[in-house]
């Protein structure tokens, strides 16, 4: 008899970790559907927090959580993304950002902090499986806060110092969900330097919308950052060239002691082997200036780091390169403590990165406006001079009309017959009097002794005729005036009149 065995029975017995990651493929859930499950998970992590805050016995203001940087980005990416794509709109292995307040200065902010964090351990150590987040359990907590810094420490770094800065892990299964914890903003936040290095991560959502890092200073384009999100081009916030000057030769540049010039290069090395990762989600790096120059190594391994590809290489303007990893070494380890100089370690130059231009990138198109007085005029058609003088018909109107008026489709064309009924027997007694001569109309003589008075006929009277001379009829008629016959005008209400 044949035995049958399902996924996880296979995926718990694999031969190696390689076939088992395969196995695992299997039952992953398609993007929308997963990008569904993590938004709903952090919606309840975050409301649960909301929620806590909101309890505080003295809490006159309501908190705010914020998630920031690849997951808002990654957001947008489902709405242009295909089943083809790689890495773009990939919201699998991605952490989360997430951040407490903008600005944590209240005493009863820090204690409420600290609460919430020891609440966290306890769950963590009840196991409770009531507890969760749309099904993810609380597994893992590790604090990252910044509590040291030394010379070699970037700017980036040092906005961080002593910013409560927690790591968390939800987990369902085989599926875990990592979560940034910050507490608040730095202090300058600012700067160039936080959270700013490419214009499609310059969004955040939080409980009132989606919104922009600099949309309070007024420099934020949605659009802008749309469009990039749509075109995979990511423009380079950070600020590349200005790092580049600072360490060219110049009498700036050599006051500037080697501790000083470790920091700017190591703000380069931050970015280059952190940041542009974002290459891996499909996306082609632009700028509006000029760019690193930079490459990857796919097969040989680093000469001066012995580490194996797949890394990044940096050009230099001295003509020669280096791999991340030896350029952060020759940054960072010191050669001899005589000399303040970085130099490249084949040529003794500089060590200057390259700087090149940005790949054309596509734009938002703005139309120019025309110049009408080059217009051939005979060309430029109204709807007055238009062929089709007509754009509506009057039963289109006269419907829209009683749409209007709450009839339905079926009473609006009752009436329009009914119209265009009465519309036909109209111009049939119109025609019985036509065409239209003059007609006389005659007054009587009054005796002398009353007032003259003057007294028009009617068709019931039957004493006038078409025509006529005042001779013809009775002689006590003369001739008032002569006055000419139209049909009476139409009105609405007669259209119901059988």
């Amino acid at each position: 008899m044949a035995q049958t065995f399902n996924l996880s029975f296979l995926i718990e017995n694999a031969p190696s970790e390689e076939y088992r990651q395969e196995l695992l493929k299997l039952l992953k859930p398609s993007k929308t559907e997963y990008m569904k499950t993590k938004f709903q998970t952090l919606i309840s992590f975050i409301t649960f927090i909301e929620v806590e805050y909101a309890k505080k016995p003295d809490s006159w203001d309501s908190m705010t959580c914020k998630i920031f940087g690849s997951f808002v980005r990654q957001y947008f990416e489902m709405i242009y993304a295909t089943p083809a794509d790689q890495g773009y709109g990939d919201v699998f292995d991605h952490d989360v950002d997430i951040r407490l307040f903008d600005h944590m200065n209240t005493h009863d902010d820090k204690k409420f902090l600290t609460d919430l964090i020891d609440l966290f351990k306890t769950i963590i150590i009840s196991k409770s499986d009531e507890f969760n987040f749309n099904g993810y359990k609380l597994l893992y907590l590790e604090e990252k806060t910044v509590t040291k810094l030394n010379d070699h420490d970037a700017e980036g770094k040092k906005l961080l110092l002593n910013i409560p800065h927690y790591f968390l892990v939800l987990e369902k299964g085989d599926d875990q969900i990592h979560i940034d914890l910050l507490a608040h903003n730095p202090v300058n936040s600012r700067s160039s330097l936080w959270n700013n290095d490419y214009d499609v991560n310059g969004l955040y959502m939080c409980r009132k919308g989606i919104f922009m890092n600099d949309s309070q200073t007024g420099k934020g384009d949605f659009f802008k950052i749309q469009n990039s999100i749509m075109n995979r081009t990511a423009s380079v916030e950070y600020p590349i060239q200005t790092y580049i000057e600072s360490l060219k030769c110049t009498p700036v540049s050599r006051a500037l002691r080697r501790s000083a010039k470790v920091q700017i290069y190591n703000q380069l090395i931050h970015f280059i082997a952190f940041r542009t990762k974002i290459e891996e989600g499909g996306y082609t790096q632009v700028s509006d200036g000029k760019m690193l120059s930079l490459s990857v190594e796919e097969e040989e391994h680093c000469a001066i780091s012995d580490f194996e590809a797949p890394y990044i290489k940096v050009d230099f303007e001295c003509s020669h390169s280096l791999s991340i990893m030896a350029f952060a070494n020759i940054v960072n380890i010191r050669a001899s403590d005589d000399t303040e100089s970085i130099v490249c370690p084949y040529c003794r130059a500089s060590l200057i990165p390259k700087l090149v231009d940005s790949p054309a990138f596509q734009q938002i198109t703005i139309p120019e406006v025309p110049n009408f007085k080059s217009l051939n005029k005979d060309r430029v058609k109204t709807l007055k001079s238009a062929k089709a003088c007509q754009i509506m018909s009057e039963e289109n109107m006269s419907c829209v009309s009683g749409l209007f008026q709450g009839l339905s489709i079926p009473e609006v064309r009752e009436r329009h017959d009914r119209r265009e009924l009465f519309r036909e027997r109209y111009e049939l007694l119109s025609s019985r009097i036509t065409p239209r001569p003059p007609v006389t109309i005659l007054r009587r003589e009054a005796p002398s002794a009353q007032p003259e008075t003057v007294q028009r006929l009617t068709s019931s009277s039957a004493r006038y005729v078409h025509g006529s001379q005042p001779s013809q009829v009775q002689e006590e008629w003369v001739q008032a005036e002569t006055v000419f016959i139209e049909p009476p005008p139409m009105h609405e209400e007669w259209v119901d009149e059988d």
